[in-house]
């Protein structure tokens, strides 16, 4: 069995039942799952268990790149392996470096850290600075795609890139503003909201179209995701509410999304808007359209037939096939990723640790 395979294996051991199909706002449709705790340990501790016996008991900056406790040794070197690409530096192709070179020639990281630092999430940019671990997703209005997916801009394709290779026009700057809305709890409490405002400026592939749509995307955690993973479809299914019947005050709906390695539609569980099926394709669409690394399974560039001089960069010109991220690369962000397990919930007492196995 290989190491993402059993990495979600020994997930799918642990779960327990406990998914619910979170609060769906204009942009968002989340998941959570519950794993039930060992009968072990204090029990005003054993509610800290987020991910039963797979949760990690650490408050340090590294606190979200730890392998679950439970993780085999024989799959611990896929979960550093991967771990080690997913912080490295991409450079642009051809180099010296054929382990870690295929960046761009659109880009908006040069590595997956660069968003996700330590594994966390991201953070919207302060007013009139460009963002670091936000990206914008564009579309156009009205008929979707083949598969349900939003309709691309014919230029600009479906997601901006801030950066490119030397030489080369990047796509467009990008800066925030907002606005502030403020409001009342019920209970009197005052607060305020931050409306944002995307700025695109110094475009560098022509006027973008009047009607395009846009979505900003902070980048998320990346702990849980194999947990996530290994959740039964029909678990899922199980608790699709989209008219809210039971009067929760939370509704929710399935998206169906392709699975570009099984050739067909399947349930969307990652993304803010589930729009991709599995850790393994949420990793393949990382690389492709942040960093302009293709795959394996994701073969095409991220840029446009109208963006002709990225077609003419060297990495793109040379015999065989546009530069690609080496095969073993993904399957080890996968495995790490997979693995990559959720903290205890705070606060928990250190003294208590020996009693927690």
């Amino acid at each position: 069995m290989s190491a993402p395979m059993a990495i979600l294996a020994g997930a799918r051991r642990l779960l327990v039942g406990g998914v619910l199909l979170g609060r769906i706002a204009a942009s968002a449709c989340a998941l959570a799952l519950a794993c039930t705790p060992r009968a072990e340990g204090p029990s005003e501790l054993l509610a800290l268990r987020s991910a039963g016996s797979a949760t990690v008991f650490d408050a340090t900056r590294d606190a979200f790149s730890l392998p679950a406790p439970s993780l085999a040794n024989q799959h611990r070197a896929s979960f550093f392996v991967g771990n080690s690409f997913f912080n490295q530096n991409w450079v642009s192709a051809p180099s010296t470096v054929s382990m870690r070179d295929g960046l761009g020639p659109l880009f908006n990281a040069r590595s997956c850290s660069t968003c996700h630092f330590k594994d966390g999430r991201g953070a919207p940019p302060d007013p009139g600075q460009s963002p670091v671990s936000l990206l914008v997703r564009i579309s156009l209005p009205g008929e979707r795609g083949p598969h349900g997916a939003p309709r691309p801009d014919r230029v600009y394709g479906d997601q901006i890139q801030t950066d490119a290779q030397s030489g080369l026009a990047r796509e467009a700057a990008m800066t925030f503003e907002y606005s502030e809305r403020a409001g009342r709890f019920p209970d009197g409490e005052r607060y305020a909201l931050r409306t944002p405002a995307i700025k695109l400026s110094q475009l560098g592939y022509g006027a973008l179209q009047a009607n395009l749509e846009t979505s900003a995307r902070v980048a998320p955690a990346m702990i849980g995701l194999g947990l996530l993973e290994a959740v039964a479809e029909a678990d899922v299914l199980s608790r699709v509410d989209a008219g809210d019947r039971d009067g929760d005050g939370i509704s929710g709906r399935p998206n169906r999304v392709w699975d570009a390695s099984r050739g067909e539609l399947a349930l969307g569980r990652f993304g803010w808007k589930a729009e991709q099926p599995s850790v393994r394709q949420q990793v393949a669409v990382a690389f492709q359209a942040d960093m302009g690394i293709t795959s394996s399974l994701l073969p095409e560039e991220n840029h446009t037939p109208l963006q002709p001089a990225c077609a003419d960069r060297p990495d793109q010109s040379r015999p065989g096939a546009p530069a690609m991220i080496p095969s073993k690369s993904p399957g080890n962000i996968w495995a790490s990723l997979s693995a990559c397990r959720p903290p205890a919930e705070q606060p928990f007492q250190y003294e208590y640790f020996g009693a927690l196995p």
